[in-house]
């Protein structure tokens, strides 16, 4: 059966949940996954509370746009954690990188921009890649 990745046929609660569990294997601060999903902290907060409570509205549909970048930014992690072993990969974000002018991939992922986000999983799709 195929999987319906249109915005309607998408968890919200699945796809906020994966998006919390990678926020905190990266250590992100609650005032950071805002900029992770490029949306307004006081959405960002109100969208984790629900979730946190237990009561998200499955019938608010996420954005396609936010469906994508979630998406992305799990692919990110799962990248990592092909590439790069045990704690390790977690830790990666954190770390300079010529691939990135000497940024660590954190401050790439944090600007709220989908090309950076695209460019750290680009990077990353190319290594895994070899």
């Amino acid at each position: 059966m195929p999987v319906d990745l249109r915005p309607s046929g998408v968890s919200k609660t699945a796809a906020l949940t994966a998006l919390a569990a990678v926020a905190e294997r990266w250590e992100l601060r609650k005032t950071e996954r805002h900029l992770l999903l490029g949306v307004p902290e006081s959405t960002a907060n109100h969208w984790f509370s629900a979730l946190s409570r237990g009561v998200i509205d499955e019938k608010e549909v996420l954005a396609a746009p936010l469906v994508e970048r979630i998406s992305h930014i799990v692919s990110v992690y799962d990248l990592l954690h092909r590439i790069v072993k045990g704690k390790d990969a977690d830790r990666w974000i954190e770390r300079p990188n010529d691939a990135f002018a000497g940024q660590a991939p954190r401050e790439l992922l944090l600007t709220g921009r989908a090309d950076d986000l695209l460019r750290v999983r680009g990077y990353l799709e190319r290594i895994a890649s070899q």
